[in-house]
């Protein structure tokens, strides 16, 4: 929810408020979050790479939401919106962080037993998500440092490293068949 100062938002009279009943709904704890996106992350993997190796298990999809929640808790605690306005981080950008990963022809990673691969595209979408919003270099520099940090102490990965180099040709062939795909759509 937005903060009570953006535009579209106005305050109550007191009036209204004393004839209507208010409900006031807070955002998940960390456990509640924890339960709410591997549950997610379990679903779009099983349709995406069903019977993999790695993937296709509760315990590495659970250990991939809890990941994804270390990361959206320190953008919380890093970057506040007292910096810059748009730096309001909710449970919403999970939720996009998970869906975005059905963007994706995961035809080409079926067979690989290795858990690399997901988790470049997966550190891609959190770049697209939470670093194009940071502004200037030092904050992106930070972020930069809190993914490779998760993935190093999560996933023993280098993904990071791996966006820096041939990321975008090696991915290349599924952005074409999405856009055909979507092109016959219309």
């Amino acid at each position: 929810m937005n903060p009570s100062n953006t535009l579209g938002r106005h305050k109550l009279s007191t009036r209204f408020t004393s004839i209507v009943r208010i409900c006031s709904i807070n955002y998940p704890n960390e456990e509640q979050l924890q339960i709410i996106y591997a549950n997610y992350l379990h679903a779009i993997l099983q349709q995406q790479l069903p019977n993999h190796k790695i993937w296709s298990s509760h315990g590495k999809t659970h250990q991939l939401a809890l990941a994804m929640i270390h990361v959206y808790n320190e953008l919380r605690s890093q970057f506040s919106q007292d910096e810059h306005s748009h730096y309001l981080f909710t449970p919403r950008d999970l939720t996009r962080w998970c869906l975005s990963l059905l963007r994706y022809d995961f035809s080409s990673i079926k067979n690989d037993a290795t858990a690399e691969n997901l988790l470049e595209i997966w550190t891609y979408e959190a770049c697209r998500l939470f670093k194009d919003r940071l502004v200037g270099n030092d904050a992106k520099d930070k972020f930069d440092q809190l993914m490779d940090k998760t993935l190093k102490n999560d996933w023993s990965s280098n993904a990071l490293n791996s966006l820096r180099g041939n990321w975008k040709d090696k991915y290349r062939s599924s952005f074409i068949q999405l856009s055909i795909r979507l092109s016959k759509l219309e």
